[in-house]
């Protein structure tokens, strides 16, 4: 409004509220259009993510953690052409060839004619021994895993242990080494072995 001075009159100019908002309201509503398209778009790209990225990352991880402890028939799925599928090939090739080699390692370990153990260095806790072993000291298998010589009853000579263990870490094996023990009756041996330092997990 405006006062008109000549007549003492004031000029008013009215225009409806409707119409004199309809821009904001019509930026009000494509704002809200743009949010929940962004939103939907948003849900849309997250599906797609999990579906093509996080699922076959998960699967993949998943096998390879049940390979990791022990189960050798695990493999992963392949599913598509992408690098996720060529990557779940390569995966179960190598699971596959791992299968074979501690296959092919059980048999030799297990038909060799002589007692072989696998022992860890640090302590000499043994891990496994093959048939050949029970049968020349007597003791099952149950009985020494997860136990050391001297929890089942052998003793060595400390001395010759000690170096012997120095020349296995210094060079990595052990060729035609004499050790002393005395086995659980009292009777002293002479046992001539070989050690080979090997690498597990």
């Amino acid at each position: 409004h405006a006062p008109v001075p000549a007549v003492s009159w004031r000029l008013v100019y009215a225009q409806p509220e409707s119409s004199l908002l309809a821009p904001l309201v019509e930026a009000r509503r494509l704002a809200w259009q743009v949010i929940a398209g962004a939103a939907l778009a948003a849900l849309i790209v997250g599906w797609l993510l999990y579906r093509l990225i996080v699922r076959p990352l998960r699967a993949l991880t998943d096998a390879q953690t049940r390979l990791q402890r022990g189960d050798l028939v695990a493999r992963a799925d392949v599913a598509g052409s992408d690098e996720f599928a060529a990557l779940a090939v390569s995966f179960n090739r190598m699971a596959e060839s791992l299968q074979q080699t501690e296959g092919m390692f059980r048999s030799v370990f297990e038909a060799a004619p002589y007692a072989v153990t696998l022992n860890r260095i640090a302590d000499g806790t043994y891990i496994d021994v093959n048939p050949a072993f029970e049968q020349s000291t007597g003791l099952s298998r149950a009985d020494v895993i997860g136990r050391t010589p001297a929890d089942t009853g052998g003793t060595f000579d400390p001395e010759a242990m000690r170096a012997q263990s120095a020349q296995l870490l210094a060079s990595g094996q052990l060729d035609n080494a004499e050790i002393r023990t005395v086995d659980r009756d009292g009777q002293t041996r002479w046992t001539l072995y070989s050690s080979r330092l090997v690498e597990l997990d």
